[in-house]
């Protein structure tokens, strides 16, 4: 299931850099199968819900700071809380680490090359598919 999720934020990660917004269907539909994804887990006993409900806080807490501030987009958070839904909270905290810690690094080779602005919004997904392939391939070995 993680080959296809991972297909599935390629295709996002596509969307992000050429028209800089996700489409709500692709959101409402990830979330919507990543929803039935976390249930079946629930149900068959290969995941806690507390555990699935910690996993998810760093996506809700994305969520409500793009609400807040507008400073990182909406579909963002939400591709942060479905990768909860895989991830236990320890390698969902890596993931959001490891994104950061890439879109930073993004940034800041871009505004030394001169190729970006220091207020000019870059994509935040490619970054966190990224840090997915990377904690998933860590999590392989």
């Amino acid at each position: 299931m993680i080959y296809i999720f991972v297909v599935y934020l390629l295709i996002l990660t596509c969307m992000d850099i050429r028209f800089r917004r996700l489409p709500a269907i692709w959101i409402w539909c990830g979330l919507l199968i990543m929803s039935v994804y976390g249930v079946v887990l629930i149900v068959l006993e290969r995941r806690s819900f507390f555990d699935l409900l910690a996993a998810l806080l760093p996506g809700f807490f994305l969520i409500l700071f793009s609400k807040c501030t507008g400073q990182i987009g909406d579909g963002d958070g939400f591709i942060i809380l479905l990768t909860g839904f895989f991830f236990t909270v320890k390698e969902e905290w890596t993931v959001v680490l490891v994104s950061f810690f890439l879109a930073a690094a993004g940034a800041i080779c871009l505004v030394v090359c001169k190729r970006s602005s220091r207020n000019k919004r870059i994509p935040f997904v490619p970054f966190i598919t990224i840090a997915v392939i990377c904690v998933e391939f860590i999590n392989f070995t």
